[in-house]
């Protein structure tokens, strides 16, 4: 049977994986799925995982939002400029202006065949 071609009816444009995130998976680009191990990283633990290079990192800043994946190379580039000022710790963390609702950065441990995966999440 075919899929209908209802008006509002939606079809997808790409059937490659989509990376998403649940309650307590992750799948990503490659449909690979993950087990959230950790919600609770210290800076200093999210630091030791930045600095080995075998865990892959990524970003989900709103709910139904892709998943961005951070280049090897980039990762303290974006540590340092984007998710440290807004991680869950500092004290002087104050939502933007235009955004009241956001929330700091989480950093979450998944595994996935003895592989580590580091998500900074702000949890929306």
């Amino acid at each position: 049977m075919g899929r209908p071609n209802a008006p509002g009816y939606r079809n997808r444009p790409s059937k490659e994986p989509k990376n998403r995130v649940t309650k307590d998976r992750l799948f990503d680009e490659a449909g690979q799925e993950w087990e959230r191990v950790r919600n609770d990283l210290s800076r200093d633990e999210v630091r030791h995982l930045l600095a080995e290079s075998s865990v892959k990192v990524g970003i989900h800043r709103n709910y139904g939002d892709p998943l961005r994946w951070v280049p090897a190379e980039l990762r303290w580039q974006v540590w340092r400029s984007e998710i440290e000022p807004e991680f869950f710790d500092n004290p002087n963390w104050r939502p933007p202006p235009g955004a009241p609702g956001q929330l700091p950065y989480c950093g979450l441990l998944y595994s996935a065949n003895g592989r580590q995966l580091l998500l900074f999440d702000c949890m929306d």
